[in-house]
């Protein structure tokens, strides 16, 4: 029910941010400051962002709504069920967070919770195909890693301040 009401909040902001001719919404709050560094969380949401996660919301839903049925007999469906929004708070994470480092984090959750998703049967097929994912994690890592590098040469972080 909870992804329910984001996904419907997701079109709704949509449709506000369409309808109000503004081209989207930068939230920016600090979180903490330790000895004059300061821990700053930033969200973006545009059109676009809300429509992919609007989408993100929908699939997990009818995802968790088949497992009810197709796994109804396994004895670990909270499990899967956490898994799952385990997996879209990270695609969240990579999509409303402009933050390269916050993404990288996201990446690495997402790159977690599918490698548990994909060996959740602990059959060998599964947990090969699982390997694989955590292979091509790897090298999605290597590629954020070399955007920051990049991106540290011009004193940013964020991708909205390019």
């Amino acid at each position: 029910r909870g992804l329910l009401f984001g996904c419907m909040s997701m079109l709704g902001g949509v449709l506000g941010l369409v309808g109000s001719g503004t081209s989207g919404l930068l939230l920016e709050w600090e979180m903490c400051r330790f000895v004059g560094c300061g821990l700053e969380v930033s969200l973006l949401f545009d059109s676009q962002r809300l429509i992919i996660g609007a989408t993100v919301c929908f699939i997990a839903i009818n995802v968790i709504e088949f497992s009810a049925i197709y796994i109804a007999d396994d004895s670990h469906q909270i499990r899967f069920n956490r898994l799952i929004v385990a997996f879209v708070s990270s695609i969240m994470g990579l999509v409303f967070v402009p933050n390269l480092v916050v993404v990288l984090l996201g990446w690495d959750g997402l790159g977690l919770t599918s490698f548990l998703l994909v060996a959740y049967y602990s059959k060998s097929s599964s947990l090969g195909a699982a390997m694989l994912t955590a292979i091509t994690n790897r090298v999605g890592d290597a590629f954020i890693l070399v955007s920051i590098a990049v991106l540290m040469c011009g004193s940013h972080w964020s991708s909205y301040s390019l």
